[in-house]
């Protein structure tokens, strides 16, 4: 049995994950919206992202790759086109703000973006995420208890 390219390159991702020290995968349901977000050594996430060399900046030390994907809360059927922007708090209060990259890795949609987590301590991810078509923009935050060793 042979394995499509795109899944084949999902598991590769996924595995990655597993074996790469996860800084966060958390979970949130806002106004309708199931928002998942997960922190992974951006590194690692190049080497296996689907899109390889997608973002632009540092890949060094203290580099994180954040990946949102999103769904809705009734149907859980997977939200493309929003538009997500992420502001981090790091534990200097540096603030850092990007807007997320659409992407689409086995055929789910989800936003990524690379930040420094130059620190260890605790990081304040604020989202605020506009469903495509929505009249206002659904806010959350997400704390992460950053280490390094």
């Amino acid at each position: 049995m042979k394995l499509s390219t795109t899944f084949t390159v999902a598991l590769v991702f996924a595995a990655a994950l597993a074996a790469s020290p996860v800084s966060a995968q958390q979970r949130k349901t806002v106004a309708g919206i199931v928002i998942n977000i997960g922190i992974v050594d951006a590194l690692a996430a190049e080497h296996v992202d689907s899109q390889h060399g997608a973002h632009t900046g540092g890949h060094g030390a203290g580099a994180e790759h954040i990946v949102v994907s999103l769904a809705d809360a009734k149907s859980g059927a997977r939200i493309a086109g929003a538009q997500i922007v992420v502001e981090v708090t790091d534990p200097k209060g540096r603030i850092q703000k990007k807007s997320l990259m659409p992407m689409t890795t086995a055929g789910v949609p989800d936003y990524s973006e690379v930040f420094d987590f130059g620190w260890s301590g605790k990081y304040v991810a604020r989202l605020v995420v506009t469903p495509a078509g929505a009249a206002k923009p659904v806010t959350t935050r997400f704390t992460v208890n950053h280490y390094i060793p």
